[in-house]
């Protein structure tokens, strides 16, 4: 795992990688500050895919672990979380 990524990543998630996680992650990506064009374009030049940006937030999905490693080495990216599942809630009515 690269120094920008464990840096970057939450615990969670660099367990998830250690364990072999693989295909495509699907992840939630905090900015510096609300992205400019240029660094939207060089997102998807490491193989970023936006699903949906808020302010410096966004969703989106890499291929794999080193496309995720890319972005973790841009300068504007902040913090990167993995997305889970969330678990059915029981009890309710």
């Amino acid at each position: 795992m690269s120094k920008s990524l464990k840096e970057k990543l939450s615990l969670w998630g660099q367990q998830q990688i250690e364990q072999g996680i693989s295909g495509e992650i699907n992840v939630l990506v905090r900015y510096k500050q609300p992205l400019s064009r240029e660094q939207e374009d060089k997102l998807e030049e490491v193989g970023y895919r936006n699903y949906s940006t808020a302010g410096n937030f966004s969703s989106g999905a890499v291929g794999n672990v080193n496309q995720l490693q890319k972005v973790a080495e841009l300068p504007f990216v902040s913090e990167i979380e993995l997305s889970f599942p969330l678990k059915k809630q029981t009890g309710f009515d």
